[in-house]
């Protein structure tokens, strides 16, 4: 499925970014709806000090995380993407923004990260850079730190021969894979921390977009510690949060409109 040339071409020269990113949050209303309602609740814990952001985009989440940190480095596989973020948060000197080849972190310290952070990105990427990220992570995350990671989990339905059945359709229900990577899963993940002295420590299996609530994502919380537990959910009802945290957000700013007039 998507290779990392695939994935450089695609969001470097051809996506065309109609609204820096901000168009992926309409099914939770906006990208400030979507972090409210949606992730901020799952992350506020480990919110702190330097912070690692792989693949920002052009900043959908950059600009929350940047109000939690003491500084930020956010790491990008295309060059456009890291030229717009370098523009849009040029006022803050506590943010720096590098490109990156799609598999290493160079440009990161050892054991210099408190918290890093990867959302609706890493769908795209395959078991191979996954592999590599996490082992990245496991040198430049300090001893305990955290990191958030949502990643695709196509090759569960893979190897249960499902997916072939589902991708057109589930009682008259179309089924999309949004572009997702077929070989990466939780269970793949999983594996790539503890091979590296990491632990997921959580992982939330989700659907994406409209149709049968099929789990092909998954959220993995990952602590630089060994051996852990994880605790493994499935929500199906992650789409329904979205559309309630929609109609919260939109009651909200009809209530702002009336205020106003």
């Amino acid at each position: 499925m998507p290779t990392l040339t695939q994935n450089r071409n695609c969001w470097d020269t051809q996506y065309h970014w109609r609204d820096a990113g901000a168009e992926w949050s309409e099914e939770w209303s906006t990208p400030q709806a979507q972090w409210s309602g949606c992730l901020y609740p799952r992350i506020f814990p480990f919110l702190r000090g330097r912070i690692l952001e792989i693949a920002p985009g052009q900043g959908r989440w950059t600009q929350f995380l940047r109000h939690h940190c003491t500084s930020l480095i956010g790491v990008d596989l295309a060059a456009t993407c890291v030229g717009q973020c370098r523009r849009k948060f040029e006022s803050d000197p506590r943010l720096q923004f590098e490109v990156g080849d799609g598999r290493k972190l160079p440009m990161v310290a050892d054991a210099s990260i408190d918290f890093a952070f990867s959302f609706d990105s890493l769908v795209h990427a395959e078991a191979d850079i996954l592999e590599g990220y996490t082992a990245e992570l496991a040198r430049v995350l300090k001893p305990g730190a955290v990191a958030f990671v949502h990643h695709s989990n196509l090759a569960t339905l893979s190897e249960r021969s499902i997916w072939d059945k589902l991708k057109h359709r589930w009682t008259g229900v179309p089924i999309d894979d949004c572009w997702r990577a077929y070989s990466m899963s939780a269970k793949a993940m999983r594996q790539f921390a503890g091979c590296v002295g990491m632990s997921c420590v959580q992982q939330e299996l989700v659907p994406w977009g409209s149709g049968y609530p099929v789990l092909i994502d998954c959220i993995s919380t990952i602590i630089n510690a060994p051996n852990q537990p994880c605790a493994i959910i499935e929500n199906r009802r992650f789409m329904e949060e979205a559309e309630t945290i929609k109609r919260i957000s939109e009651l909200a700013r009809l209530s702002t409109t009336y205020e106003t007039v």
